[in-house]
């Protein structure tokens, strides 16, 4: 598909993407979504002031057109980040989280890991666009030991090509491609300390986290934000592996604000661990 130069937004988008209201991104896009779709992959204007590359075909490219994307978490780093902090964004997919922290810590460092070579050629595309010097795309994906796996696309994601949406790691089949730890590419780049490591990796958070163990020990990552798939119970197992390394749960609210929470709920979708230490 041939890429259009930037797409202007409707003015009635215009005039409610700065708002969030419950189910927002859903009546956005029963609203606008198909008028929008026609317009392909195009550059569009971030509520932050960034050119980002996004194929409008897609309900998951354009909810960064509707608002802020993941809101209520994006509120949650501009209230406790600092503009020279050091985030991790794991996958980073197309940058979705990349383009918000990019403008929080721009004095700090971004660094964004994305194993997909059409992803990360997409994110690559949008950092060299705005010139983000304090953001490194790093063609790998984080587990619990440097190896080659495989990166397996499901089929309702071949069909609605969604750049590496839901991809599955595994050792068996798909795609090839290239698994590091966080441990040892901080130790590479002589980073001590992270302010923030959002780990959204469709089920390997389990082995991303083991990667960073000694990370995790030592405390030096103040916070992480965990997708909680239900999965396989994979929201009780990451739950429990962050207990038993002295992190506490909390969850966010619409505004960004964080609670203590002992419960695990199906419906709460990503965590917000930080040291039981820290209030």
């Amino acid at each position: 598909m041939m890429m259009k130069d930037t797409f202007n937004l409707p003015w009635l988008v215009r005039l409610q993407r700065s708002y969030e209201y419950p189910k927002k991104y859903g009546i956005m896009d029963k609203l606008f979504g198909k008028t929008i779709s026609k317009n392909g992959i195009t550059w569009v204007k971030l509520l932050n002031g960034l050119l980002w590359k996004l194929d409008l075909n897609l309900a998951v490219h354009r909810w960064m057109i509707y608002g802020v994307y993941d809101a209520a978490f994006i509120n949650w780093v501009k209230k406790n980040a600092t503009d020279k902090d050091v985030i991790i964004d794991s996958g980073a997919n197309i940058g979705q989280s990349t383009a918000y922290f990019s403008k929080i810590a721009f004095n700090g460092k971004i660094l964004a890991f994305e194993p997909d070579d059409v992803a990360h050629s997409w994110v690559i595309e949008s950092v060299e666009k705005n010139k983000l010097d304090n953001v490194e795309v790093i063609f790998k994906g984080l587990g619990s030991v440097s190896k080659t796996a495989y990166l397996e696309v499901p089929e309702n994601g071949k069909k609605l090509g969604l750049h590496a949406y839901w991809s599955v790691v595994n050792d068996i089949s798909g795609k090839e491609i290239c698994i590091s730890t966080l441990d040892q590419e901080l130790n590479i780049r002589g980073i001590n300390n992270v302010f923030l490591w959002k780990l959204d990796v469709e089920g390997y958070e389990i082995p991303a986290l083991e990667g960073a163990r000694t990370l995790l020990e030592n405390k030096q990552i103040k916070a992480l934000y965990i997708e909680l798939t239900t999965k396989d119970d994979n929201n009780k197992k990451i739950i429990n592996y962050m207990s038993k390394l002295g992190y506490q749960l909390f969850y966010l609210n619409n505004k960004g604000n964080a609670s203590q929470s002992n419960q695990i709920y199906s419906y709460k979708t990503d965590g917000l661990f930080m040291p039981k230490t820290i209030k």
